[in-house]
């Protein structure tokens, strides 16, 4: 079967969104790999905070049926372990995903994802590492992202976790996003087998899980 290919503009907002969820969050229109990268703020890459591990409870308790808000878009967490999202300002300039989510032991959430563009989808995974000083929480996008503080003691307004918001602020329109895509695609999903950013199946080799 003939592999669907992503257009030139396609390729440029891709392009343009691996830059994206700058500083904190602002995810543009490429999918798992960009978001991880946009919501990393400033941080320093071979410091490692002080405190332990967060445990997977502990981890749960942020994240599950919430809403991770992004600058365009966001990403849900539904209690029953599935994950939705979606990046952008227009149907045409955006993607949407749907997969599971999962935190353990190790101090990480990730979520495992498949990203649909109107013309391809790819599959991938990413992490983010948490640790935990009193009630100061430090988080980085793993395997190797820079540590920085998600949320200080005690909390300011600015603080990383206070973007993340009770509730479903996703599903209605990744649904949407997803009939459109069908619908342009003569009511199936495009056949390509790679993401249109060039990005492997699995994003993190070896321990990344998203943010």
């Amino acid at each position: 079967m003939m592999e669907v290919k992503p257009t030139l503009e396609e390729m440029r907002r891709i392009s343009r969104g691996r830059t994206w969820i700058s500083a904190a969050t602002a995810i543009l229109i490429v999918g798992a790999p960009a978001i991880a990268d946009a919501a990393t703020p400033s941080g320093r890459t071979s410091w490692i905070p002080p405190g332990r591990v967060m445990k997977e409870s502990e981890i749960k308790n942020i994240y599950s049926a919430k809403t991770w808000t992004w600058s365009s878009g966001g990403g849900y967490f539904n209690s029953d372990g599935s994950f939705i999202a979606y990046v952008g300002s227009s149907r045409d300039k955006s993607i949407y995903a749907k997969g599971k989510w999962f935190a353990d032991d190790d101090g990480k959430m990730c979520f495992e994802a498949t990203w649909y563009t109107r013309s391809n989808h790819s599959a991938s995974t990413t992490c983010f590492e948490h640790r935990k000083q009193g009630t100061k929480i430090y988080q980085r996008k793993a395997p190797s992202g820079p540590w920085y503080v998600f949320k200080h003691a005690p909390t300011r307004q600015r603080d990383e976790v206070n973007k993340l918001r009770p509730g479903d602020r996703i599903s209605s329109r990744a649904n949407r996003l997803e009939t459109a895509f069908s619908k342009q695609q003569g009511g199936g999903k495009a056949e390509g087998t790679s993401s249109p950013s060039g990005a492997t199946t699995k994003e993190n080799d070896g321990a990344a899980k998203v943010h």
